[in-house]
């Protein structure tokens, strides 16, 4: 994780340069950037399962997965005034310098496993003992290909990626041409959306493991009761702005703030779904999973020739709402929440799969 976010650092520092070359090659660049950054996310997954205690495991995750909420809530605010007094280059080059200070800081500070980690207390120690993760030997990748739940996450992946796409990438374009607010406005908006978007995945996270840990619910319940309400939300902010689109910043602004509460409350539910169902394997999933990031890339291609359309902006409302709805129900209903019996995958090179419950039966 820290080589990938370095790297990507070091190319997003080539940026300026390679447009003053060609497109293409700004292009190239930033293909490197998502290559080495693609590695990040499932890599979160790794050091997570090591970490977090499965009382915990919904607010470490929505505590991690709220960073990102709050670097759009740091570029948003800052990177407009960076390029005002600085420049365009150093939108880049602010962005590559805080990568390459960060590296070193994750290879000073972070271990693998607690029991590395030399500042670690007793305390600490000691609750961490029922974390059980183990190095395997060889990945299942028959089984994970014939997992449903695998195909699930990647297509909720696609469509909150998909709605992230209206909200926040296009989000600011929309409020300024489709709803006629003035940039200083949607900057207003955009920036309280994000942070109440970051307070309220903290805060879905302690509720998740607070049901969990009182057992009001069982684990699977709690995924789907979370992420229902997260659909609620998500539905009756995009209603809202579609009902009432120009209604002016009394109404817009707390139907963006409903959407993106809907938005911050997935990383309790989806994004933990791969270390319940094989935390072994757990960053192996995410990584599958991460081809639904796709929608991140689709959703601005799509949105761009519906705006134009008649209702153009009900039509990317209703399709980023639609399609979040349609997979949520797909996730509520298929989700699997207990450990999988492949977590203890044993193969050894050369030899078939061994499924531990029949060696123990056998033994028997």
């Amino acid at each position: 994780m820290g080589g990938g976010i370095g790297l990507g650092g070091v190319l997003c520092l080539l940026c300026p340069i390679s447009a003053s070359f060609h497109p293409m090659a700004l292009a190239g660049i930033r293909l490197g950037m998502g290559l080495f950054l693609g590695a990040t996310y499932p890599a979160i997954y790794s050091v997570l399962t090591h970490w977090a205690t499965p009382g915990t495991l919904a607010t470490m995750v929505s505590a991690t997965f709220s960073g990102q909420i709050l670097g759009m809530l740091v570029s948003l605010g800052g990177l407009p005034w960076v390029v005002e007094s600085l420049g365009w280059n150093w939108a880049f080059y602010s962005s590559g310098i805080l990568a390459l200070v960060w590296t070193p800081l994750w290879f000073l500070l972070v271990r693998d496993d607690p029991l590395r980690h030399p500042c670690i207390a007793n305390k600490e120690r000691e609750l961490l003992k029922e974390v059980t993760i183990q190095t395997m030997r060889s990945v299942p990748w028959g089984r994970l290909a014939t997992c449903p739940t695998v195909y699930i996450l990647a297509l909720v992946e696609f469509a909150v990626l998909w709605y992230l796409g209206f909200t926040v990438v296009q989000g600011p374009t929309l409020l300024v041409t489709q709803m006629g607010f003035t940039p200083q406005t949607t900057s207003i908006i955009m920036l309280t959306t994000c942070g109440a978007a970051a307070v309220m995945s903290y805060m879905f996270g302690g509720l998740t493991d607070f049901i969990f840990r009182r057992q009001l619910l069982s684990k699977l319940n709690t995924r789907r009761t979370i992420h229902s309400l997260s659909m609620i939300l998500m539905v009756c902010g995009g209603v809202g702005l579609m009902v009432k689109a120009c209604g002016g910043m009394v109404w817009v602004l707390p139907m963006f703030i409903v959407s993106a509460c809907g938005v911050a409350a997935v990383p309790s539910t989806y994004q933990v779904t791969p270390m319940d169902i094989a935390p072994n394997y757990s960053s192996t999933i995410a990584g599958l999973a991460g081809v639904g990031q796709l929608g991140g890339f689709l959703a601005p291609i799509v949105n761009s020739h519906l705006i134009n359309q008649h209702n153009g902006l009900m039509l990317v409302v209703g399709v980023a709402g639609g399609l979040y709805c349609l997979v949520g129900l797909v996730y509520v209903l298929a989700v699997k929440a207990q450990v999988h019996e492949w977590n203890d995958y044993q193969q050894i090179p050369g030899e078939s799969y061994k499924d531990p419950k029949q060696q123990q039966q056998q033994q028997q």
